[in-house]
């Protein structure tokens, strides 16, 4: 499929101190021109054959970009992030939005164990569970002097991993619901520029680390994962794996995007809201926990 890279220009305004704005619900960084980024992934999951294998289907790929990289002026330490997953042929595929001075994308693989089939040394032939890692690829000047059906292309090869990563594993029992509302500070026209909570539109990704341990001090045995939730109309719940005697460490990320358009110059700024926000879950009916996105600055101008 052939696209248009177009180039974004980003036009430097000076505005006095007291502004009127006029807001839009959150808009996100792919409203900007796109880069194609595609691979295959491969593994060694029959050692009895000389060919490698495709990585399993639903293997979980990330792209991130900082987001200095939108604009040098920007002061903020955060990342643009998006996930995929690889299908039956172990591709993958992401539209990563660019500027025309380039950005550089980061790739990264999860781990995931497999059963694989060997010989062992008395030529027996077998299945043994093993875990697989990749090591991250990047691609760098992305938008920068593409043209029409262009795209990047980075193939990856995973390994297993020397050690044992489920020796000291908890095995989850039960689950927990972690839920309550989902806000962001909003600027009011209407307040002549005083922030307000609002709540967070629906269908916002949010990315979800859970750290689960066993209350025990003398234990060392840990779950940890981390997958990808959508929130509600101003909230969001998160199914947390839990154990009888079991405390975790849950963590909400993510970012939304405001545009906000100045009314005296009929000009529009892109603003990026961050959500940091960690939470202790206990095995019992948990309260509700609301999580909050924080304003952390602006991205871009637009026009």
């Amino acid at each position: 499929m052939k696209r248009l890279f177009m180039v974004v220009a980003a036009a430097t305004m000076m505005f006095t101190s007291c502004k009127k704005y006029e807001v839009s619900e959150p808009v996100d960084l792919d409203s900007l021109p796109k880069v194609t980024l595609k691979g295959t992934v491969y593994a060694n999951l029959d050692e009895t054959k000389p060919e490698l294998q495709f990585a399993p289907a639903g293997t979980v790929v990330r792209v991130s970009i900082p987001y200095k990289d939108y604009d040098a002026n920007n002061q903020s330490v955060g990342y643009y992030v998006k996930t995929t997953t690889v299908d039956a042929k172990g591709e993958y595929s992401f539209e990563v939005p660019t500027v025309s001075k380039g950005v550089t994308a980061t790739v990264s693989f999860e781990d995931f164990t497999a059963n694989v089939k060997i010989v062992d040394p008395l030529g027996e032939t077998k299945t043994v569970l093993k875990h697989f890692k990749c090591v991250d690829r990047t691609a760098a000047g992305l938008g920068k002097g593409q043209g029409v059906g262009d795209y990047i292309k980075i193939d990856a090869q995973y390994t297993t991993n020397a050690t044992d990563p489920n020796a000291d594993v908890i095995v989850p029992t039960t689950e927990v619901d972690l839920s309550g509302k989902l806000e962001y500070m909003r600027i009011d026209s209407s307040s002549m520029g005083v922030d307000q909570w609002s709540s967070v539109p629906s269908g916002k990704k949010i990315i979800v680390k859970i750290v689960l341990k066993d209350q025990d001090p003398t234990s060392t045995r840990k779950y940890e994962v981390i997958k990808t939730i959508t929130s509600g109309a101003g909230t969001y719940t998160v199914k947390v794996p839990m154990i009888e005697r079991g405390v975790a460490t849950v963590t909400l990320s993510g970012e939304i995007f405001e545009e906000l358009r100045i009314a005296a110059t009929d000009k529009r700024e892109l603003w990026r809201h961050e959500l940091n926000q960690p939470f202790t879950v206990y095995n019992l009916n948990m309260p509700k926990q609301d999580a909050q996105y924080v304003k952390s600055g602006k991205i871009n101008d637009i026009d």
